[in-house]
């Protein structure tokens, strides 16, 4: 079976975001009041889980406000942020996916609905979409040769596809000394 990467095309003029909410720091790792830091769980488990409220809003040195199906996250985080009609597409052609509504906000506070904050299955690498590597998540995911051709039938937009033979394109080990202030 033949493999394609999908992933934010990332154009200055779509919209980028980063994560957010109160207690954010300015600089340095997010740590919620248990402890956990709120990008590596994000990544993990996603939000349900903390114990801090976390959205998405317009990235600082973002001008671009065009809605694709798949937003570009500058924090570098695990999940995926993705359209309701990505995910239902994904679905309908058999992907597991845990999902929850994701709370995007352009920089003025405005509310960006229709999106999803996607976990795809790590290291399954008989998923039809699953992770790009195969102990994590990197916001980006791999699909069936399947899934992509009915990505581009549906005409789904600001998606970027790459043919890979690999089930896991690239792979690095990283341990968790990777993980600031962990490991």
């Amino acid at each position: 079976m033949s493999w394609h990467i999908l992933g934010p095309t990332g154009a200055t003029r779509d919209l980028w975001v980063h994560p957010d909410g109160p207690g954010r720091p300015q600089y340095g790792r997010w740590v919620t009041p248990a402890g956990h830091d709120v990008r590596r769980e994000v990544g993990r488990r996603g939000v349900a889980h903390l114990d801090v409220e976390v959205w998405w809003v317009q990235a600082h040195d973002s001008r671009g406000t065009r809605l694709r199906d798949m937003l570009w996250r500058t924090d570098g985080g695990g999940a995926s942020l993705m359209s309701d009609r990505l995910v239902a597409l994904l679905r309908d052609h058999g992907a597991d996916l845990a999902t929850s509504t994701a709370d995007v906000r352009l920089r003025d506070g405005s509310p960006v609905p229709g999106y999803q904050l996607v976990l795809e299955p790590v290291g399954d690498a008989e998923a039809p979409v699953h992770s790009h590597y195969p102990d994590r998540r990197v916001g980006k995911v791999v699909v069936s040769s399947e899934i992509a051709a009915a990505i581009r039938a549906a005409r789904l937009e600001g998606l970027r596809l790459e043919a890979t033979d690999a089930t896991f394109p690239d792979p690095v080990e990283l341990t968790e000394a990777w993980w600031p202030g962990e490991g």
